[in-house]
């Protein structure tokens, strides 16, 4: 009998580089391992916000859109901080200079998480007195809205 095993595209701990897939708004894989976008939090993909107008759409396909807009398929160096959810390593990521995490929040496609979102206080601020991205009109918190949906 011959017995396959699978074995993590990188250690435990480790730099996780290379060119980055969008899975949503705060979710990127590299070389096949999913990896949570550290202290920020971005709709999920079928989640509705709606317009300064009053008028929805699905705003978490624009998040998703906006970060895979950033990436560009260009090469991503990601640091493992913590343990994510559903198993996936947590990690701070950057695109040459800039942090990936933090100009999502800066955009106005995530919010610093509730609870490991403080680096990300700051960006938040700026981009909800800017009226960038979400900040256009208005949406639940993530949080809210997967409590809400049971997820």
């Amino acid at each position: 009998m011959i017995v396959l095993l699978a074995l993590p595209a990188f250690p435990a701990g480790a730099d996780m580089i290379g060119p980055a897939r969008v899975v949503d708004g705060d979710t990127i894989d590299i070389a096949g391992r999913r990896i949570d976008l550290r202290g920020i939090d971005a709709p999920e993909l079928d989640q509705t916000c709606l317009s300064s107008k009053g008028q929805p759409y699905k705003c978490g396909i624009l998040a998703a859109k906006a970060l895979a807009a950033m990436i560009d398929r260009r090469t991503l160096t990601c640091t493992e901080v913590a343990p994510g959810g559903e198993g996936n390593p947590a990690a701070v990521c950057h695109l040459g200079w800039a942090t990936v995490n933090e100009q999502m929040v800066i955009d106005g496609w995530a919010m610093a998480g509730p609870l490991h979102g403080q680096p990300y206080v700051r960006a938040e601020k700026f981009a909800r007195a800017r009226r960038q991205g979400l900040w256009r009109g208005s949406y639940e918190p993530p949080w809210e809205w997967r409590r809400r949906e049971d997820r």
